[in-house]
């Protein structure tokens, strides 16, 4: 799937393109970008999340360059968008 794909996420937890939980994802938002993995509640199948890595801080700053430079228009959504992370900045996160 390309980087920077954006991931719907229903109230039932699925998603649209399917990714499966465990995915490395940007969560954008009010111009904000902030890197994570995609999990499920173990406790509520219907609810999902995200989670950071250890390098948060400076992965995000590194993902919030990428997004001005490939797709900008995302900063500026009035809604919060899920995308897919981009490969140079997934393989760096550290848990």
């Amino acid at each position: 799937m390309k980087e920077l794909t954006i991931i719907k996420i229903s109230g039932t937890g699925r998603t649209e393109p399917f990714v499966p939980f465990g995915t490395d994802v940007l969560l954008i938002q009010d111009g904000i970008v902030q890197v994570g993995k995609l999990l499920q509640d173990p406790d509520d199948e219907n609810s999902v999340y995200i989670d950071h890595p250890k390098n948060q801080a400076v992965l995000d700053l590194k993902a919030t360059e990428k997004v001005k430079e490939l797709k900008p228009e995302y900063l500026q959504s009035d809604m919060a968008l899920t995308v897919t992370c981009p490969i140079d900045i997934s393989k760096d996160m550290i848990w």
